[in-house]
């Protein structure tokens, strides 16, 4: 990288996900008369998987969760064995929440994290999948304190954020009333602290370069390794 990047540099892992005992089967280009990176790169889990995707293009569109590298290797060293692949589960690098859900359908649905911590108090620590604390504090928390959205009437008193760089952390009051009705019709859909996360359309192109619609990640790891 230029002198300028004082921050880069290669992830140590690089080297594991991209071993250099491959690269004499791998053809590398060339520029200016200097060999640069290979024509492509052969990861030896599909990588795809880990780092998730979406995109939409010409006729077709694209979303594929992330899932857990790990659970990935796993899998590989299952098709190594012959052995048959196991049910794959979504999964975010640093979220705590819950992920819920079956393979059978394709739908699973993340969860946040809110605790009652005393009489008409709630804690919130953890927000769906691919929230963000400021768009929830915005589209969320702001109108159910000020009773902004039309036909709402103001269920929060007040709310405190006492968040970091990694973690999300609302505590939010509620009139003892209000309180228990928010926990009749459940807090967690009271609160919007539940993401639909659905792999019904994971569109990728396939070892002849042509895109192929795919029902599971497990589909998606044994076209890897084959």
């Amino acid at each position: 990288a230029s002198p300028r990047y004082i921050f880069t540099q290669l992830n140590p892992v690089t080297k594991t996900l991209f071993p250099p005992s491959d690269e004499n089967v791998l053809r590398f280009l060339y520029e200016e008369n200097q060999r640069i990176e290979p024509e492509w790169y052969c990861p030896v889990i599909p990588t795809v998987l880990a780092n998730g995707a979406e995109g939409i293009g010409t006729g077709w569109s694209t979303v594929v969760p992330n899932y857990n590298p790990r659970e990935l290797v796993d899998q590989m060293r299952r098709l190594i064995k012959e052995e048959p692949l196991q049910p794959m589960i979504p999964w975010y690098k640093g979220f705590t929440g819950e992920i819920v859900g079956s393979n059978n359908n394709g739908k699973f649905e993340s969860h946040g994290i809110i605790n009652v911590i005393e009489n008409g108090t709630v804690e919130i620590t953890e927000l769906p999948v691919k929230t963000w604390t400021q768009t929830y504090k915005e589209k969320i928390i702001e109108p159910m304190f000020d009773g902004s959205e039309k036909n709402k009437p103001q269920l929060l008193q007040d709310y405190k954020e006492y968040h970091t760089d990694t973690t999300v952390h609302f505590i939010c009051r509620l009139k003892p009333d209000d309180m228990e009705k928010a926990e009749q019709k459940g807090l967690y859909d009271v609160f919007s602290l539940k993401s639909s996360i659905n792999t019904s359309n994971m569109v990728l192109f396939d070892a002849a370069g042509c895109l192929r619609k795919f029902e599971t990640p497990e589909q998606i790891c044994q076209e890897f390794f084959d």
